[in-house]
This record gives C-alpha cells, structure tokens and sequence, in this order.
C-alpha cells in the first residue's frame, strides 16, 4: 500500500502538477490521522474489555467469597442459638423460680462464638474494580454492616472473655479432675449443674448473665441483617452478569 502510494507521488511530482500534489498530500496525511486514530481506539477498546474482564473476575471472586460467608453465617447463628439455651434456663430459674430446668451443657456458659468473615479482607480490592457507581454503592454498604457485626462480635467476647470466664474463675466452679480425666471427650462437662444453680443466686453473676445475654442477642440481631443483606447482595450481583 505504501509502496503504491509512493508512486503515486513520485508521478505528481514528475509531472509537475503541484495542486494535485499538494491535494495527494492532504489526503495521505488524513489517511495517516485515520490510522492513528483507529490504532487508538482499537487499543482504548482492548484495554476497556480487559478491565471489564478483570472486574467481572473480581465480582465472580467476591459472590464465591459471600456464598462462603452465608454458610459461615449460618453456622454462627446456629451457635449462639445453642448458648441460649444455658441463658434462658438460668433466667428462667432466677427469674420464675423454676428448679426443674435441664442445664444440659452448663459448660456452655462460658462459651463464646467463632466470627471469621472471609469477605473483610477483600474490600478495597474489590470496591476499586468495581465501575458502575450504583453497584459499588451496594458493595460497600455490605461492608459497612460487615463492620458493625464485628463491633457487636468485639462486645460479646470481651464480656465472656474478659468478664464471664475471669469470674467462673475466681469462684472455683471449673472441675480441674473431670476435665483432665475426660480431656479428649469433645462432650466433656467441667462444669456441674448444682454449682451452676448456685451461682446463679449469686447477684453479680446475675447483672454479669443479663450483660452477656444482651451482647448476644445484639450480635445475633446485626448477623441476621447481614445474612440477609449477603444473600441480596449476592442474587443482585449474579443477575447483573446474567443480564450483560
């Protein structure tokens, strides 16, 4: 093509009809400027698809991390859903006077729960590949919930850890002998119902008891919200790739 055009050229000139030359001129620098300029728009299009495949990656990524995270939810709620029944039985005693009540896991008083989001490190990774401003608008709301969760998460564990566990503690209520005789048996009971109904005529370990309930249903409460949110967040994303 080159070739043929530099002939072309080479004719006018020789020829000495400098208007057409000067017409040919024009015309192959325009056709220059028009390579040039659709060089660039194929490359800006090649690079615009391959930001668009790396985000729909990182989306894809980030709906596997939240599917993770459901289950891990699931999970943690089904949890706590077992350390209340030690609460309730004891407020039912304290509260009703019922002596009748199981306390089949009185070890579950000093029980916290697992809270492990996979979801909480990919955040800026994720929120930064993100293009389209209403989608990313609802990504970091997730997150955003995801950090309360933790605070209530941070609360409920500082009350059993740091309170509950340290005031078991001190009145002796901890069976050394049947935890070390029965050590690897997971059902291991180091904790006797009699002593646990005695304690909780205790008044300190009643205002300690009421605390640790209210961390835990306010944990609970955040976590139902952001499973739910999860899974909305996660059929959103999933319909928008289905409706490209």
């Amino acid at each position: 093509m080159l070739t043929f055009l530099r002939k072309i050229r080479k004719s006018l000139i020789d020829s000495g009809r400098s208007r057409k030359y000067l017409l040919y001129a024009i015309g192959e620098i325009g056709l220059v400027v028009i390579g040039i300029l659709l060089a660039l728009q194929i490359n800006n299009w090649n690079e615009n698809r391959k930001k668009q495949i790396a985000e729909q990656e990182s989306i894809d990524k980030f709906v596997l991390l939240l599917e993770i995270d459901s289950i891990l939810f699931s999970q943690y709620l089904q949890s706590l859903d077992t350390y209340k029944v030690i609460y309730d039985e004891l407020f039912e005693m304290i509260v009703n006077g019922n002596k009748e009540v199981d306390l089949v896991n009185p070890e579950f008083i000093r029980a916290g729960v697992a809270y492990f989001p996979v979801t909480i490190d990919y955040n800026q990774e994720i929120t930064s590949q993100i293009s389209n401003d209403s989608v990313r608008d609802k990504v970091i709301k997730y997150f955003h919930i995801e950090k309360r969760v933790n605070v209530g998460f941070e609360e409920f564990k500082t009350v059993i850890k740091d309170r509950m566990r340290i005031f078991l503690a001190q009145k002796e209520i901890h069976d050394l002998a049947k935890w070390y005789t029965t050590i690897e048996d997971p059902r291991t009971q180091f904790i006797n119902r009699e002593d646990l109904i005695t304690l909780s005529k205790d008044g300190q370990f009643q205002q300690l008891l009421l605390e640790a309930s209210i961390k835990l249903r306010y944990f609970e409460s955040l976590l139902e919200d952001l499973l739910e949110y999860n899974n909305y967040l996660r059929d959103f994303l999933s319909g928008q790739k289905k409706g490209e």
